[in-house]
């Protein structure tokens, strides 16, 4: 994996409509209280690997290979993937995800997070050896994701509640897929796709913060 960075956030008008439909349902606010506005925070996204470690904290609760987002002061941190090591600065109030390139060195992509009282915040990475994936929305008949590369992410916010049902796609092609995602305001989602040589999968990890 390349660690060039790409983003794209296209939202169609459909997507945003669908929330006229959905019915009203509780906020649990995991981003409420827990976050300051000066703060950054670093995550790890390397499913099948067991622990790591962000900083000075060690992360053995992966969840499919996902941490928490923990709280580092900016400047330069080293993070660690079960022995495999790097280092990066990171900015101030800024957000990033370490994924694991090819050869298994730890690889930091930005983030980005919105966290509107009104949206939910919705990132898909692309952890597979296809090129141009789409994040598509049946319901909608519309991309909120395209052209990501492999190793590359992509964030973008929806008008919030509501639950989607989402297809990785490359081309017409469908490779994955997550059914009933719950979106709330001013929460995250963190869609990822895995796989090689045409076997792919997908799963959604709701994003959460550790101080």
């Amino acid at each position: 994996m390349k660690p060039r960075i790409r983003f794209f956030a296209l939202v169609s008008v459909t997507v945003l409509n669908l929330t006229g439909a959905a019915n009203a349902q509780s906020d649990n606010g995991l981003y409420q209280d827990v976050r300051d506005p000066d703060a950054s925070f670093v995550r790890l996204i390397v499913p099948g690997k067991n622990y790591g470690k962000v900083a000075s904290a060690g992360i053995s609760d992966l969840q499919n290979g996902v941490s928490n987002y923990i709280h580092v002061e900016p400047g330069e941190i080293k993070v660690a993937v079960e022995g495999a090591e790097s280092s990066f600065t990171v900015a101030p109030r800024s957000f990033y995800s370490v994924i694991l390139a090819d050869d298994g060195t730890p690889v930091p992509l930005p983030d980005t997070l919105q966290s509107n009282p009104a949206k939910a915040d919705i990132a898909f990475f692309n952890l597979t050896d296809a090129d141009e994936l789409d994040l598509f929305v049946p319901r909608a008949k519309a991309n909120v994701a395209q052209g990501i590369s492999a190793g590359q992410n992509s964030s973008v916010a929806v008008k919030a509640p509501l639950t989607l049902d989402f297809e990785i796609k490359s081309g017409d092609a469908v490779l994955a897929s997550v059914p009933g995602v719950e979106l709330r305001r001013k929460e995250g989602v963190t869609i990822i796709v895995t796989g090689r040589d045409g076997a792919y999968s997908a799963f959604a990890h709701e994003n959460s913060f550790v101080n």
